[in-house]
C-alpha cells in the first residue's frame, strides 16, 4: 500500500526529527567532519525516507559495499525498513533492529533503531487490524447477501 508507506514514512520522519534533539546532550561539535563515514543514524534514516526510489536504490547499493561494523549494520537494517528499493525487507529489518538493540549502541544509534522499530511494529499491527476488519466486512457482506436472497 504505497499510501500507507508514504504516510508512515512522513510520520516516522517527524518523530525521528523531534527525538533527534533528545538523543544526545553533547554539543554539536561531536558531529563527524565532512568526508567522514557518514551522517548520524537519525539523519541517515531521514535522508532515506525523503529519497526517491532511484536514490534509495543507490543508497542500498552503497551500503552493501561498506565494511561491516555496528554503524553499517544499523544502516543496513534502517535501509531495509524503507520501501521502494531492492533490499526492502521489513521482517528482516525488524529482526536486525531488535538484535542491534540488544547490543551496545551510542545514544543516536539506539534512538534511531528503537524509534524505527517501534514505527515498524506499529505499521505491522495496523496491517493486521486492517486485514481483520476486511475479513469482518466480507463476513457482514456475505450475511447480507444471504439475508437478501431469503426475502
Amino acid at each position: 500500500m504505497p499510501g500507507l508507506a508514504r504516510a508512515s514514512a512522513w510520520s516516522g520522519l517527524l518523530l525521528l526529527l523531534s527525538l533527534a534533539g533528545c538523543a544526545s546532550v553533547e554539543p554539536m561539535s561531536w558531529r563527524l567532519p565532512i568526508g567522514g563515514p557518514g551522517p548520524e543514524p537519525v539523519e541517515f534514516l531521514a535522508q532515506a525516507l525523503a529519497a526517491s526510489p532511484p536514490q534509495r536504490e543507490a543508497m542500498w547499493q552503497d551500503l552493501r559495499s561498506d565494511d561491516p561494523g555496528t554503524e553499517q549494520k544499523l544502516r543496513v537494517a534502517l535501509m531495509q525498513s524503507v520501501p521502494d528499493h531492492s533490499g526492502y525487507n521489513r521482517g528482516s529489518a525488524q529482526r536486525r533492529l531488535r538484535k542491534l538493540l540488544s547490543q551496545s549502541l551510542t545514544g543516536g544509534q539506539r534512538a534511531a533503531a528503537s524509534v524505527r522499530l517501534h514505527e515498524l511494529d506499529s505499521a505491522t499491527q495496523c496491517q493486521v487490524e486492517v486485514q481483520d476488519l476486511r475479513q469482518r466486512m466480507a463476513a457482514v457482506v456475505d450475511i447480507e447477501r444471504r439475508l437478501g436472497k431469503g426475502r
